[in-house]
Parts: structure tokens; sequence; C-alpha cells
């Protein structure tokens, strides 16, 4: 089974699985067991893991940055010419402890997609991360 047949039986599932009275606890564990199961069987091709990687759900590197780290201030420019917004690099603090944070920047929108290179750094931003990296050391 594809992971398009497995998501579809699975909403199936979960269909009736809203449908079924509240008191009746043994047939909505059974529903969750058939999904349980579904999912264990799912087998994923080459293509299913390309699928779920450009997800545009997914989380972005802001996104772990704001969950991870602690007063995050991210650093601008590469001391040469320009800024690259694709390119998120920074100083935070990892459970009190004084950390450099270097990231890839894809935004979440057309709009900040556009504006940070759809994600593809640009020699100012390498030059940016390097100058970071070695800041940390």
């Amino acid at each position: 089974m594809n992971l398009k047949e497995a998501q579809q039986k699975i909403n199936e599932i979960k269909i009736q699985q809203m449908q079924i009275d509240e008191k009746d606890l043994d047939m909505w564990n059974d529903y969750q067991r058939q999904i349980e199961t579904i999912q264990k069987e799912t087998v994923l091709t080459p293509w299913d893991h390309v699928e779920l990687a450009r997800r545009p759900d997914r989380p972005k590197a802001q996104d772990y940055i704001d969950l991870l780290f602690d007063e995050f201030i991210e650093l601008h420019g590469d001391r040469k010419s320009l800024d690259d917004p694709a390119m998120l690099c920074g100083l935070g603090l990892f459970h009190g402890m004084p950390v450099t944070i270097l990231a890839q920047s894809k935004g979440k929108t057309v709009e900040e997609n556009l504006k940070q290179h759809f994600g593809m750094p640009q020699p100012e931003g390498y030059r940016k991360a390097l100058r970071l990296a070695k800041q940390a050391f």
C-alpha cells in the first residue's frame, strides 16, 4: 500500500471514528488500532519520501530556532558586501549556554520565499556562515 492509499483509508476510518457514540470506547479503540496497523504496513516508495520532504507544512529553520533557543539575535552581513536572507545566522542560548546558530532559511509564503531566494544561499550567505562558524571557535 502506498502513501496516498494509506492516507485515504486512514481518513475514512477517522470519519467513521468521529461518527460513533462517545460512550463506545471499544469501537473507538478498534478504529485506532486499524489506523496504527495501516501506518505500520505502509511502504514508502522513494517518491513518497520526496513528497514528504517537500510538504509545505513542514517546520522551517525559524520554527526550530524559536522552539530551541532563548534570546536569539540574528546577525546580518558578511562584512564584505551584502546580507543573504537565505542564511539565518545568529547567537542564542541553548539551556543557558551561548551558541552560534547557522541555518538555511526558506519562507513559508511566496513573498517570504522571494525575499529569501527560495532558500538558495548566495556567496555572501556562505561568507556570513563561515564568519560566524569561525567566531564560534
